[in-house]
């Protein structure tokens, strides 16, 4: 499978300390965002590779706000590393850019769209 677009969300189990040269690097501290950092970089570059286009989406709110107050450090170091790929796609108006707004319709019918990425669309969907 040789993929146009990857549409992918990861870090809904990330929140969570990591082990870097044997020892714990807690979430939220420099050491566990730049380690984080790294490894969204690389499966940013993987996905990324033959031109593909990249459609990065984030993680829904958690159940819980202390959950959820995790979830945003992953969110900002996720959006750190975009910033470094300019041709990382995003938003919907990005998405809206590789395909007709038709078949967009046609999405909301036929698929469950990640809830961050569907309220984007529904927006813009009432701005039009």
């Amino acid at each position: 499978v040789d993929p146009d677009v990857v549409v992918a969300t990861f870090g809904g189990n990330d929140a969570q300390d990591v082990r870097i040269d044997g020892a714990l690097a807690p979430v939220g501290t420099p050491e566990w965002s730049e380690e984080y950092g790294r490894r969204v970089g690389a499966m940013m570059d993987q996905l990324a590779e033959g031109g593909r286009h990249v459609v990065w989406v984030g993680i829904p709110n958690a159940s819980s706000e202390e959950f959820t107050q995790r979830l945003a450090v992953l969110e900002e170091v996720t959006h750190d590393e975009a910033l470094d790929r300019p041709d990382l796609l995003a938003s919907i108006e990005e998405i809206k850019a590789l395909m007709d707004y038709a078949a967009l319709e046609r999405l909301e019918e036929e698929l469950l769209l990640p809830e961050q990425l569907w309220r984007k669309y529904q927006a813009e969907k009432a701005r039009i």
